[in-house]
């Protein structure tokens, strides 16, 4: 989320007829604050593709053979 983004005026008056009362909005309004709540949160850091899982793995693997190796 960039640091100038609000808001808007639309989505605080749907937020505070939400909360004084639920059972009043549409459900075009609680996807549009849904939407505004996904959009807010933070970026994600991207997944750990499958590959550097496997690679990963196998790196420590490895390292726990080589630590046994020398204990022996």
């Amino acid at each position: 989320m960039a640091k100038n983004e609000k808001t808007s005026k639309r989505i605080g008056t749907i937020s505070s007829r939400a909360m004084r009362d639920p059972a009043s909005l549409t459900l075009d309004e609680i996807r549009a604050l849904g939407a505004s709540a996904t959009t807010q949160r933070p970026d994600r850091k991207p997944a750990m593709t499958t590959a550097k899982r496997k690679v990963k793995k196998t790196v420590k693997k490895t390292a726990k053979r080589r630590a046994k190796k020398t204990k022996a």
